[in-house]
């Protein structure tokens, strides 16, 4: 493997997995596997050490968990970098210009059958993938066993009981946040969450939250293919800013189910400390907010997101809190 030569920490690091990986004497191994902690400062190079990991324990099938979308294309790019062969997949909603040239998915199907077959194969995906169970149903259809499961930044994973809990909070905060727009008939929605985990993961999940409400009640909800989500960050480009913006902004997107043509078609923006001052929404019927807010400021700030006016017009906007119930 033509990779990078290692500083001394990075050795110890490395030879430190590899005791705490080797096969337990008898051969017997674990149900859950062999797990080992790497902690390290920033940028004492926790990825080239992973790399060499995967290459000294011959990992073949390789999974990588990165918390966004941003990290994982930073992360394929330095695996491939610190040497790493063979094919590399993204089990992530990133399209093909924004992939660096990693093909990605969100259907565990089509990830399973990419899989198949392959002798050297690295999967990137993010901790949304995993909460939106898109790993485990590819698993369900096939996908086999990993060699080496690399997790970043692990200190941002909870654990499987809290994943459960979250998950299904945000499908219920989903599932609700779509019946309101569809009973309020609201078109454009900005939708405010605190962590970028939980903004991506619900953008990435509207598609599959409104075909299962479509396929309930198709006269009430709209098809999923009428339906666009997207999320912004306040580490995003101007330029990706500008682009998502753009697209949130559009009134029609083309519908392919009854031959060439146009359609209205709803759409949610979800924002992670971003769309705050000097962003004009004017567009933006309404605002949901998606988590526990303490700061009037902020409050203030996304409600007159959805009070902004082109100059001239009157306008009235809905404001969605979700209540959870208990018992």
């Amino acid at each position: 493997m033509p990779g990078k030569d290692l500083f001394p920490h990075q050795v110890e690091a490395v030879d430190a997995v590899l005791r705490a990986l080797q096969t337990p004497v008898g051969g017997h191994m674990p149900a859950e596997g062999l797990r080992t902690q790497v902690i390290a400062a920033t940028g004492s190079g926790k990825t080239l050490i992973a790399t060499e990991a995967a290459h000294r324990l011959a990992a073949r099938r390789v999974l990588v968990l990165v918390p966004t979308l941003d990290l994982l294309t930073q992360t394929t790019a330095a695996w491939r970098e610190d040497g790493r062969t063979g094919a590399m997949l993204g089990a992530c909603s990133l399209r093909a210009e924004d992939s660096d040239g990693v093909p990605c998915t969100t259907d565990p199907d089509e990830l399973a059958a990419w899989v198949q077959g392959l002798e050297r194969v690295t999967v990137f995906a993010t901790y949304a993938s995993v909460g939106l169970g898109i790993l485990q149903r590819a698993h369900a259809q096939g996908l086999g066993v990993w060699d080496l499961m690399v997790v970043d930044e692990a200190y941002q994973a909870a654990g499987p009981g809290a994943d459960a809990v979250r998950g299904a909070r945000l499908a219920a905060l989903q599932a609700g946040v779509l019946t309101a727009a569809a009973q309020e008939g609201l078109r454009k929605m900005l939708a405010f969450h605190s962590k970028v985990s939980e903004a991506e993961a619900m953008a990435e999940s509207v598609a599959d939250a409104a075909r299962r409400l479509w396929e309930d009640d198709p006269r009430w909800f709209p098809a999923p293919e009428r339906v666009w989500a997207g999320w912004l960050r306040g580490e995003h480009s101007p330029g990706h800013r500008r682009a998502v913006l753009d697209e949130f902004a559009c009134d029609v997107i083309e519908v392919h189910d009854d031959g060439d043509g146009l359609g209205l078609r709803p759409a949610a923006l979800r924002s992670v400390k971003v769309l705050g001052e000097g962003v004009d929404t004017a567009n933006c019927d309404s605002v949901a907010f998606c988590d526990a807010r303490g700061s009037m400021i902020d409050i203030v700030q996304m409600v007159g997101r959805a009070l902004r006016m082109k100059s001239g017009e009157g306008k009235i906007a809905s404001l969605i809190v979700p209540v959870p119930r208990t018992g």
